[in-house]
């Protein structure tokens, strides 16, 4: 449930500055194109082939009750490498998830939000319009989002939070506009919630076997759309924790590849440069994509989905041609998010617990 999935400005790989060239603002919308954690330590989901049974098939039941409350933990790790020479940055978010009652469902909503971690990249989440949002789901009983509220106060956020930053340049400060738009807000709420439950509710998946899937997202800020395809697979039963002796969840796994022409082309538009003061489009940067691929794997329980881990890794590589005595460039860029879900309520109604 945690919003806010940015790329921070690294610098153009030709070695001009960012600011030279508003790069923020190009980056914070490829958080749209890209749209389809304390941790705990993944061993404990690893499987060994002994432990996967592949003549069971496993019905996925959303069933969240009222009066849930959850505290959610995530670590997010940002690395890009120009030739190989890495930068890594890393930050802590955390979060209370908790359910109410609804009419016809519940809503779900996470706040209480607090970050730690790198200076930079805590100030640039500060920054993000998921994390100010706090949106609230209203979800019906067959885990589907009816309704997204709690987006409208979101400009005004932003603005408080970049107040004093003279280093955005009214190109980033554009994007961000854009970015802070309630429509645009409630694509991504939607996305995040189809990626943890909406995708998974009401499958029977038989376990190890890998299942193909075509996909047309949207890409609202250019009012595009990007063709994936995609493969998903119940892994196998393990623990949902550390506690857990009774391996009572399911290790889910998507792999997410887009249309490479499609996905160019928005690159391309998000990347190019700003019109001149007069008014004039410049062409966008000769760049070639090499490759991209989003790896989404959730660890929750069948018969409630309620999750107990995640993680999201996202990685794209770009490729910069050489011009005159100027060799190539290539660029790798590498997101993961880890989270994890400590549950101090399991419903029904009212507890709204904060630590």
């Amino acid at each position: 449930m945690m919003g806010g999935w940015n790329h921070e400005c690294v610098g153009d790989p030709m070695g001009r500055p960012c600011k030279a060239r508003g790069r923020l603002g190009h980056l914070l919308i490829l958080c749209i194109v890209l749209l389809p954690a304390g941790c705990t330590l993944r061993s404990i989901y690893d499987l060994k082939p002994s432990q996967i049974d592949t003549h069971e098939a496993v019905p996925l039941h959303f069933d969240w009750p009222p009066g849930m409350v959850a505290n959610v933990r995530s670590f997010i790790t940002k690395s890009q490498s120009i030739d190989k020479v890495a930068m890594t940055k890393s930050v802590e978010v955390r979060c209370q998830l908790h359910t109410e009652s609804a009419e016809n469902g519940i809503r779900v909503l996470c706040d209480e939000t607090t970050l730690e971690g790198d200076d930079t990249l805590k100030m640039f989440l500060e920054g993000a319009p998921g994390l100010l949002a706090h949106p609230v789901l209203t979800v019906d009983a067959q885990g589907t989002v009816t309704r997204v509220d709690g987006l409208d106060g979101v400009p005004g956020a932003l603005k408080q939070a970049l107040a004093g930053n003279f280093e955005l340049s009214s190109n980033a400060h554009g994007a961000i506009d854009l970015l802070s738009d309630p429509k645009t807000l409630d694509h991504i709420a939607r996305q995040e919630w189809w990626n943890l439950v909406a995708f998974w509710a009401g499958k029977t998946l038989q376990t190890g076997t890998l299942y193909d899937l075509k996909r047309q997202a949207n890409v609202p800020v250019y009012d595009d759309t990007v063709d994936w395809k995609q493969q998903y697979r119940l892994a196998g039963r393990v623990p949902c924790n550390d506690q857990d002796q009774s391996r009572g969840c399911v290790k889910l796994e998507l792999i997410s590849t887009p249309d490479p022409e499609q996905f160019d082309r928005i690159v391309k538009k998000v990347i190019a440069p700003p019109e001149t003061a007069g008014g004039e489009h410049r062409s966008p940067p000769e760049m070639n994509l090499r490759s991209v691929q989003y790896r989404y794997t959730l660890v929750t329980r069948p018969d409630r989905l309620t999750p107990y881990w995640v993680e999201d890794r996202r990685s794209m590589t770009m490729e910069w041609p050489g011009t005159g005595s100027n060799p190539s460039r290539i660029m790798d860029v590498v997101e993961e998010r880890q989270d994890t879900y400590d549950y101090i309520a399991t419903g029904t109604e009212k507890v709204h617990v904060v630590k």
